[in-house]
């Protein structure tokens, strides 16, 4: 449901439609006084002609689905999709608690019609230091979890929201 005019509008655009990403414009939190705020995002992103952008961290954008529809409306935007980090290595923890992310994120997707939700592995590195937070190897044990819980939370969120997991 694409809002914008397309190349048949307008034979000298191309028809090449951009999408983007908060974390093009420093953005890698719901909040933080270094990075742009959610108004601003879209401000330039709509200005800089892009059609589609994801989410962002969660909480970023507005989680009303309404109010998130109207921001994007009034910009020409749509969501393509969003991103989750989750460390599914940890086993049955990790799982719990993606199954409770992810489904947050994939409920607001669906309720504006975006298809796709990115699993991001849990960062071994903070975010804002950069020191690592643990190591970047996996037992087989926590291979097994990360597989396993991949493909079970994959399953619970396109059954429940029609999300797909990526």
């Amino acid at each position: 449901m694409n809002r914008n005019p397309g190349p048949a509008d307008d034979p000298g655009r191309s028809r090449l439609v951009l999408g983007t990403a908060p974390d093009s414009w420093g953005v890698w939190f719901a909040a933080d006084e270094h990075q742009v705020g959610w108004k601003q995002y879209l401000d330039e992103v709509a200005s800089a002609g892009y059609v589609w952008t994801e989410l962002g961290p969660q909480g970023f954008l507005p989680q009303d689905p309404a109010q998130l529809r109207d921001e994007l409306g009034s910009r020409g935007l749509e969501v393509a999709g969003g991103t989750v980090f989750a460390g599914l290595h940890k086993g049955k923890e990790g799982l719990d608690k993606a199954l409770a992310d992810f489904g947050r994120e994939a409920r607001l997707l669906a309720a504006v019609d975006a298809k796709y939700l990115v699993h991001l592995p849990e960062q071994y590195t903070d975010l804002h230091t950069g020191a690592a937070t643990g190591t970047a190897d996996l037992d087989p044990d926590q291979w097994r979890h990360l597989v396993t819980g991949t493909d079970t939370l994959g399953k619970a969120i396109y059954e429940e929201h029609g999300v797909q997991l990526v």
